[in-house]
């Protein structure tokens, strides 16, 4: 059984490689079921699970994402002065933990620094930081230690904390799926949840400059 299935597919090259070889041990160590499990998973990403882990004829089983205990607000921004002073009160009006996702490590840290300053208990969390920082604020969070973590998308997989009761995206996701994983880390205890969006029209263009880096 393969939990986070769409590692195969998506990102797992860059941080788990192993994931690209389970296939090839399954067959020689002569397992015959493979189940790959994920809530990230576009029909395209679909395929190349079953591709990549040699399933032949597979039952495939689709569920909805939608959770009732959740709920969806975007907030539409001017500026990015505007933004933070919006951020900050979507954090004073909610309860926390809370997770502020922000698309760049430089903007990770300038958000941090900016909500920490209102005396909110806040961290951030990036591919920048050594493996033991992020390990330490990741257990920090865990532990209850930390009111709010501003990271990028690099916080989250296999992160099961049940009590987040905010999520909130500083820019928009690179994509709907992102977006409904990474906002899905709210109210995992089944108790409420808020999800909110704060979005500019110049923040499509980090997506863009990605995409363009991606497929020149």
């Amino acid at each position: 059984a393969v939990d986070e299935a769409h590692c195969i597919s998506q990102w797992g090259h860059q941080f788990r490689p192993s994931f690209g070889r389970i296939a090839r041990v399954a067959h020689t160590l002569r397992i015959p079921l493979r189940m790959g499990l994920t809530a990230t998973a576009t029909p395209v990403v679909r395929r190349d699970i079953v591709v990549q882990l040699r399933m032949r004829q597979p039952n495939v089983i689709v569920a909805g994402f939608d959770r009732v205990n959740l709920s969806y607000m975007v907030r539409r921004c001017g500026t990015d002065d505007e933004k933070r002073a919006l951020l900050i009160r979507t954090l004073r009006a909610h309860e926390t933990p809370a997770i502020v996702y922000a698309s760049t490590r430089a903007t990770v840290e300038r958000v941090s620094r900016r909500v920490g300053r209102t005396g909110i208990r806040t961290l951030p969390y990036h591919g920048g930081l050594t493996d033991g920082h992020r390990q330490e604020v990741q257990e920090r969070f865990m532990a209850g230690d930390v009111d709010c973590l501003v990271a990028t998308n690099a916080f989250g997989m296999g992160i099961d904390k049940p009590n987040v009761r905010l999520v909130v995206h500083f820019a928009m996701p690179g994509t709907l799926e992102a977006y409904y994983q990474e906002a899905g880390r709210a109210g995992r205890d089944a108790k409420p949840g808020r999800c909110v969006l704060l979005h500019a029209p110049d923040d499509r263009s980090t997506h863009e400059f990605f995409i363009s880096r991606m497929f020149p």
